[in-house]
């Protein structure tokens, strides 16, 4: 029962720092709404979610949970913010290109 307590208390306050960390962007970063998201993913400006989620959660190690992902507007080019929980309990926060792979580019 303590100890049950006690991981509630270290989660609630991890939560309340990412929350704090995550609400304050970088000045310039203009984070997308959900609509935004999907009109830009529709006309493959962006690369949907789901497959930047895929590849953090893969790099971060097995298990890891998404808490967060924002799509924003970071010096002209669009990023997803992103804040996993590994399973040791670690939070790790990544800034992923949005910027999909173009077949049509020269090699």
């Amino acid at each position: 029962m303590i100890k049950a307590l006690g991981l509630c208390l270290v989660f609630a306050s991890l939560a309340a720092g990412t929350s704090q960390a995550q609400a304050r962007p970088k000045s310039d970063d203009q984070c997308l709404g959900q609509a935004e998201v999907r009109d830009l993913v529709n006309q493959n400006a962006v690369l949907p979610p789901e497959v930047v989620l895929r590849k953090a959660r893969a790099t971060v190690g097995p298990g890891a949970k998404v808490l967060r992902a924002l799509l924003c507007r970071r010096e002209g080019q669009y990023v997803y913010r992103l804040t996993l929980l590994r399973r040791d309990g670690r939070v790790i926060h990544q800034v992923v290109s949005a910027r999909p792979a173009r077949s049509d580019a020269p090699r």
